[in-house]
């Protein structure tokens, strides 16, 4: 939900390749590299008018669409996996939670 004058501040940066602080009157060179995430469906925002078009070619170099864990429910267990070995979850313990009935139930979740 980024409002159409700040999408042109970042649209003339990505361009210009320079910023200018808050303030002053100077430009800076940048040399950046822009990640960014929405969970919008951009294309369906320009066609609405709330997102720019020139900006959005501009940001959709490489596009990666993650499906949402309720389309992927074989990776619950993977991940479940990986964030209690994260957290230095001991094996024995890590058995004891990811016992069929705890998987049963995250299985059967209605996952956003």
């Amino acid at each position: 939900d980024m409002p159409l004058d700040q999408q042109v501040v970042l649209l003339r940066v990505l361009q210009d390749k320079m910023v200018t602080r808050i303030g002053d009157s100077k430009n800076i060179p940048v040399d950046v590299r822009i990640i960014c995430a929405s969970n919008k469906d951009l294309l369906e925002e320009v066609e609405n008018g709330n997102f720019r078009q020139d900006l959005y070619y501009r940001l959709n170099v490489i596009c990666i669409t993650i499906p949402p864990l309720r389309d992927r429910k074989d990776d619950i267990a993977l991940l479940m996996q990986h964030y209690l070995m994260k957290l230095g979850v001991a094996p024995i313990i890590m058995e004891r939670i990811m016992n069929p009935a705890v998987m049963h139930c995250l299985a059967r979740y209605n996952w956003p």
